[in-house]
């Protein structure tokens, strides 16, 4: 299961990498604890947000496993965690794109419990979630097969500035009052503990990517 990942990091940034990989395992974690114990504060922290729904909390979970593999250097960890934040995530983008429903946004908790949320059902997950799972779990699964390492480093780097740049958007829109009308969207309606676990990842792979690059 160990491999060596075709980046050379630096402490600095595995340190990065393991705060963000605990955040995101405490914020997923934190939701989903949210849907099954029937806490709203859990899942939306804000009561005129809309909710983390609980198929990303599995995806933030996956991406949390991904982190701690990359650390530890274990591959099939790694790929396992990426895997399941990608590939469900890209069948909940199936749906928004071709209409094709295939059960995963009521796959783990089923509509009839979305008890005080205001939120009608646990789906269907925002598109810009959707898409963030799929290139943030997607470039994870294929980091450690790219070479060579100045592409790697860039391909990182740049999914980690489109994450960043689409979460951070989307958190100022959130704390400036624009673009109010699309808060419930299915577009853009990102849970505030999502849009935190966006920016922190975008973020730690700009890091990440920029290091490699320096040491290479």
């Amino acid at each position: 299961g160990a491999v060596i990942v075709p980046l050379s990091l630096s402490d600095r940034p595995r340190r990065m990498i393991r705060w963000t990989a605990a955040l995101l395992g405490v914020l997923g974690a934190m939701i989903a604890v949210g849907w099954v114990a029937r806490v709203p504060f859990l899942v939306r922290i804000v009561p005129t947000y809309p909710p983390a729904q609980m198929n990303a909390a599995v995806g933030l979970l996956g991406l949390a496993a991904a982190l701690w593999g990359l650390t530890r250097r274990r591959r099939r960890v790694m790929a396992g965690g990426a895997l399941i934040a990608a590939l469900l995530r890209g069948l909940a983008l199936l749906k928004h794109v071709a209409g094709i429903d295939l059960g995963i946004d009521q796959l783990l908790v089923p509509a009839p419990v979305a008890f005080a949320l205001d939120a009608g059902d646990p789906g269907p997950m925002a598109a810009t979630t959707a898409i963030l799972l799929l290139l943030t779990g997607g470039v994870l699964f294929a980091w450690p097969t790219l070479m060579p390492r100045a592409f790697a480093a860039s391909v990182l780097g740049t999914v980690g500035m489109i994450t960043g740049a689409i979460a951070g958007i989307t958190l100022f829109s959130y704390l400036s009052g624009l673009l109010g009308n699309l808060r419930f969207g299915t577009i853009t309606g990102m849970g505030i503990p999502l849009v935190i676990a966006f920016v922190v990842l975008g973020g730690t792979f700009v890091m990440c990517g920029w290091d490699a690059e320096r040491l290479d």
